[in-house]
């Protein structure tokens, strides 16, 4: 971005994935577009790369010391909650575990700031994987855990707490005059972009048949109510469609191929 763009110009990236490219924009000045098929992506990426108010910090900051007193309390009395009902639930999460992800999210969606409920879902997300019973991000197995009462509430605090130094640190530093744009949206069709109406593209594209980001992110999806199958059936490269349904490595070729002649239409003439 500082070799090749100006401040003030307007940067995409069509395949954000944890939003790198937008976080650098809004550090240097830059307006961003972000578009990715996966939802969960499109949320991170709008977290990191928008900066919180001191009074939106303030709120994350209560709502971690809320969660604090709760954790206290239920050592000496755990209520009864109603656990929240997702696809595989039984054989991926300990019943305890269920009903302490349920209560975080049951808190977080009373939360009226976009922005703070946004961050919040995030650092859920982020503990989903480790607190089931799915082995790691990269091995799709079960596997008992034995997470104790209480253990989720305490990953989220620790996880709350350093998201939000980082987030802090990166408020103090980004262009709060800067736009960013978030899209959940298939790269070979950029049809909600105009003509001529990007600056510079700096993207990292797909490749083919080597992470299954749908199936190693599924549970955040699930828990967060984030569309699982439109990653699923449209992801560029994806395990599933070489792997499971034998396409043909062309197929990568041509899916490229209309992702790089969406980005030349939405580019501005010389550039880049």
């Amino acid at each position: 971005l500082s070799k090749y763009g100006v401040k003030g110009q307007t940067v995409l990236d069509p395949f954000c994935g944890s939003g790198t490219t937008l976080v650098e924009a809004r550090l240097l000045g830059f307006n961003s577009i972000g578009v990715d098929v996966n939802g969960l992506s499109s949320l991170l990426s709008k977290v990191k790369s928008t900066p919180l108010t001191d009074s939106e910090i303030c709120m994350v900051n209560d709502f971690i010391i809320m969660i604090e007193n709760v954790e206290c309390q239920w050592l000496i009395q755990r209520p009864s909650i109603d656990v929240k009902q997702i696809e595989g639930l039984d054989h991926w999460f300990q019943h305890n575990v269920a009903e302490e992800l349920t209560y975080l999210l049951n808190l977080i969606s009373q939360v009226e700031n976009d922005n703070v409920r946004d961050f919040l879902k995030i650092v859920v997300s982020s503990i989903i994987v480790r607190v089931s019973n799915q082995e790691s991000d990269t091995r799709f197995v079960a596997k008992n855990k034995n997470i104790s009462n209480n253990v989720t509430l305490r990953h989220f605090l620790s996880r709350a707490k350093e998201y939000l130094d980082r987030i802090s640190i990166f408020s103090q530093k980004a262009y709060k005059e800067c736009s960013v744009q978030l899209i959940n949206a298939d790269s070979r069709n950029l049809n909600m972009l105009d003509d001529e109406s990007v600056d510079i593209i700096i993207t990292s594209p797909p490749y083919a048949n080597t992470y299954d980001y749908y199936l190693y992110h599924k549970f955040r999806k699930r828990w967060l109510d984030i569309d699982v199958k439109y990653a699923q059936y449209n992801e560029i490269g994806s395990r599933r469609e070489y792997s499971s349904l034998k396409k043909s490595s062309e197929q990568w070729t041509i899916d490229l191929k209309l992702c790089f002649a969406e980005m030349y239409r939405v580019l501005k003439k010389d550039s880049l």
